[in-house]
Parts: C-alpha cells; sequence; structure tokens
C-alpha cells in the first residue's frame, strides 16, 4: 500500500510538471501569427462587443476557403472561457458535417452533449454557456438541418451555435433567421496586389515558397504535359504515392497547374472547376492525388489540356 500511494504521488507531482508547463507555453490570443496581420478588425470589435456586453449571439462564419474563419472561431473561443484548456475540453463541442453526419448524429450526440451539465464556474465576464461548433454545416442534409434548428430552439438557453461554412445559401432560412451572419473577406495583400489565402500566405511565412515540389511536378509531369511519352494507370499509381510521400498536398498539385506557362487560362479553369467538384468527395488525401492526376492532369480524353491530353 505504501508502495503503490508512492506510485500515486509520483505520478501527480508529473501531472502537476505537465500541466504547469503547459500554462507558461501556451499561446494567448493576441499572440498568433493571425493577428500580426491587421486584417478583419471590423469582425475582432464586433466580437468584442459581443464578450463585453455578455450578449453572444449564435453566429455563422462564411467566406471563401482561406480567410481566416476558423481562427477567428477558436481565438473567440478561447477569449470566452479564458483561456482554459479544460473548459473547452468539456464545454465546447467541434463537428465537421462533411464526414457524414446525419439526422442521427444531430438527434443523438449532438443533444446529448447540449443536455449535458455546464462544466466549471464563470469567467471573468459571466459567460455561462456550452458551446457546439459545426464546421461544413452546408454538407447537412435537409432533414438533419431540420433537426439542427429543432436542437437550436430547445437549447439556445445553455448552449451557442457557431457555424462555419463558404456557402451561407445552402442552409434552411429558418436556421440563418435564428443567427448573426458575420462575411470574412478575403485577404487582399497590398504587396502582391491580388487576394491570398491565408491558409497558403501563413505556409510561405514559415517554410518558405515550395519550390522543390514545383521541380518535382516538372520532372516527373512535364514530359507527360508536352507530349514526350505516355503514362499508364499502374505510373500514376506509383506517382501519386510518390507525390505523397514526399509531402506532396493536392493543393500543391493545383497550385502547380495554375502556375504552368504551357497550360492555357481556358485549360486551367476546367482543371479547377474538376478539383471543386470532387473533392469533398475524398477522405484520402493519396486517392484525391490519383484522381487529379488520372481524370485531370493525365485525362487523354479530356479536352481541357494541353496536345498530350487531346
Amino acid at each position: 500500500n505504501r508502495r503503490l500511494k508512492g506510485v500515486k504521488a509520483f505520478k501527480h507531482k508529473i501531472i502537476n510538471y505537465l500541466m504547469n508547463r503547459s500554462e507558461k507555453g501556451k499561446i494567448g490570443v493576441g499572440e498568433s501569427w493571425f493577428h500580426s496581420l491587421l486584417i478583419h478588425e471590423n469582425i475582432k470589435n464586433k466580437l468584442q462587443y459581443f464578450y463585453e456586453t455578455q450578449k453572444i449571439p449564435h453566429m455563422i462564419f462564411h467566406g471563401s476557403p482561406g480567410t481566416g474563419k476558423r481562427t477567428l472561431v477558436y481565438d473567440f473561443l478561447n477569449k470566452i472561457y479564458g483561456n482554459d484548456k479544460h473548459k473547452l475540453k468539456t464545454n465546447v463541442m467541434f463537428v465537421n458535417c462533411a464526414h457524414g453526419k446525419g439526422i442521427k448524429f444531430i438527434r443523438d450526440e449532438l443533444k446529448f452533449f447540449a443536455k449535458t451539465n455546464i462544466q466549471g464556474a464563470q469567467n471573468a465576464a459571466g459567460v455561462m454557456f456550452k458551446t457546439i461548433v459545426l464546421f461544413n454545416a452546408d454538407s447537412l442534409t435537409i432533414d438533419a438541418q431540420s433537426a439542427l434548428r429543432r436542437c437550436i430552439e430547445l437549447f439556445s438557453y445553455n448552449t451557442r451555435f457557431f457555424i462555419v461554412v463558404e456557402n451561407k445559401h445552402k442552409l434552411l432560412n429558418p436556421i440563418l433567421s435564428r443567427f448573426c451572419e458575420i462575411h470574412v473577406p478575403e485577404f487582399f495583400d497590398p504587396n502582391l496586389g491580388k487576394t491570398q489565402n491565408l491558409h497558403q500566405y501563413h505556409l510561405t511565412k514559415k517554410y518558405g515558397d515550395p519550390i522543390v515540389f514545383h521541380k518535382w511536378f516538372d520532372e516527373r509531369l512535364g514530359p507527360v504535359i508536352q507530349n514526350e511519352r505516355d503514362i499508364n494507370d499502374l505510373e500514376a499509381m506509383n506517382m501519386a504515392s510518390e507525390a505523397y510521400e514526399c509531402g506532396i498536398s493536392c493543393l500543391d498539385l493545383v497550385k502547380w497547374v495554375l502556375s504552368n506557362k504551357t497550360i492555357s487560362e481556358c485549360k486551367k479553369a476546367n482543371f479547377l472547376m474538376h478539383f471543386e467538384k470532387i473533392k469533398s468527395e475524398y477522405r484520402c488525401e493519396k486517392m484525391l492525388i490519383l484522381c487529379l492526376l488520372l481524370d485531370g492532369v493525365l485525362d487523354k480524353t479530356q479536352p481541357g489540356f494541353p496536345a498530350a491530353l487531346n
């Protein structure tokens, strides 16, 4: 028994040490790279007003990909729950509706979370509620959205719903009428004179421009595009596997196609439309790369690409 108590005491010391270490190394709300960019100030001011007045409504964050919607939500949740990881873990539920979340999930798991008691005391601002964050809620079926609307009606007294979508018009009007809509515009880089995807902007600032990936595509796909040689399905599979193992994503492939001077603007547009159409159907990066190679870049029957592809 004495030995068991000693082991428990040692474990308790280790846990306290790790918790203190994580608290010291925790990144504050205003210290991320996102806040070094003076963007979305009007949205931040609106969220700050909601926080100070203790009147936080249900909110929909909508806008193009890479505009900073998720970062705004994460930072606002950190502010609401005082950067307390335990409160965030017990009082916040994150749901990606693109992963096959249907009416059964809404009626069972989401409603069960909304019924549970709120964990922890009130924070400094006196805010006391749970939060359910729904990413890609526009992927929900009509029945699932109707169940979600009913769930919002029942549990608004102790739960706030934050929805993050690209296209708000795919949501039912009864849901839109119950939410405060916040449009997150694209980031315009004055140095480049064009809009920037913030996710790609962050990766470029942190890791540099992926020139190595472009060289890999030039060596492997360049000869095929210029009609120097043919490629079969097995070679395409090996190429997709090799690209995936090298850390290359489908976004790198898209970026290479857009920057390739041998592909016309019309053909690039066809490739982008194909990518936007199929990207939500795949959860495996390697399979998506292979599909883009076979049905996009290397598809000889598609009239949207150079001579080797016609």
